[in-house]
């Protein structure tokens, strides 16, 4: 839908830049009836011309031209071609910025995770990998977990899964994790990395259908 919009505001725009250049643009400051005047005007001339067997022949290629121009501006008029064009425009501009919010509003409901003060943690080096693979890098790719996560389709009507009310939201969490410490030894607060964690809500309830689901 949004490829058929851009479409037409292309060819909306061609149409009316067409129009700009043409000789439209110079005879549409006219009424309709003094349109129609001019055609008759060039009919009456044109016909005789028609018939001379040697008649000026770029003379009548000339108000074939003015001919065709003054018919079309008439028809222009008539059928408000401009009105017509700006409308269909403006239509599909507007469908465009209706569907970009509403995808931005339809992000920020995928994404609305709280983000938890961050933390640290003192591991060994095999606590660290654990913590590397359960763990994400980013906290884009924590986030995109929530929006990939299945438990947020409801298994019954296939509804989202919110949160329960006056439960612990969904949340993220960055964790920063040193070398654990030998005993005796000063601590030098070596860095083995850090992971965004997430904190998966522990209850959600279906905003159609109001099943409660448990977690885990």
């Amino acid at each position: 839908m949004k490829k058929i919009a851009v479409t037409l505001i292309g060819l909306c725009l061609l149409a009316l830049g067409l129009i700009a250049i043409s000789p439209l643009e110079k005879i549409h400051r006219f009424d309709q009836d003094v349109l129609e005047e001019q055609v008759r005007a060039i009919e009456m001339e044109i016909y005789p011309l028609m018939t001379e067997p040697k008649a000026n022949q770029a003379r009548i290629t000339d108000l074939k031209k003015e001919l065709f121009w003054f018919d079309l501006e008439i028809q222009r008029q008539r059928w408000v071609f401009d009105s017509l064009i700006w409308l269909v425009c403006i239509l599909s501009l507007g469908y465009l910025v209706y569907a970009f919010f509403r995808g931005k509003t339809q992000e920020v409901s995928l994404v609305a995770v709280k983000e938890m003060r961050p933390t640290e943690q003192y591991v060994d080096n095999f606590g660290f990998e654990r913590a590397q693979i359960a763990g994400f890098s980013s906290k884009e790719a924590a986030i995109l977990w929530y929006k990939n996560d299945k438990m947020r389709v409801c298994e019954y009507c296939g509804g989202e899964n919110v949160p329960v009310r006056n439960t612990p939201p969904n949340q993220v969490q960055f964790c920063t994790f040193y070398k654990e410490v030998p005993e005796g030894a000063k601590d030098l607060r070596i860095v083995l990395g850090s992971v965004w964690n997430v904190i998966p809500a522990p209850q959600l309830v279906c905003k159609s259908c109001s099943t409660q689901k448990q977690r885990g």
